[in-house]
């Protein structure tokens, strides 16, 4: 199983939600051996979306966490939250099409 090191702290005052989020995340990375940001982001917010949690806190767990380290926000945090996005919209949709049929 992988370890994921993170601040007690900090974790608990995020909601339910954003930490299984950032774990879905965490978990893509080990799971699916990759280094890559966007592929565990993307991974991670499937399985998100797959058991039901609420969209908005997919996009506030990004956000949550990438305030934490201000001095690297810029261009490609913006980049990661706009792929969010787009794949949930993406996921929304192919819900919409899977229920109408």
């Amino acid at each position: 199983m992988p370890r994921v090191q993170l601040s007690k702290r900090l974790f608990k005052t995020f909601s339910i939600p954003v930490r299984v989020a950032i774990l879905a995340h965490e978990g893509c990375h080990f799971f699916k051996n990759t280094r890559s940001e966007k592929q565990a982001d993307l991974c991670g917010i499937k399985y998100y979306l797959d058991y039901g949690f609420p969209t908005i806190e997919a996009v506030y767990a990004a956000t949550k966490v990438f305030k934490q380290h201000p001095h690297t926000i810029g261009k490609p945090h913006l980049i990661r939250t706009r792929d969010i996005m787009d794949f949930i919209d993406r996921y929304k949709q192919q819900q919409k099409i899977e229920k109408a049929t």
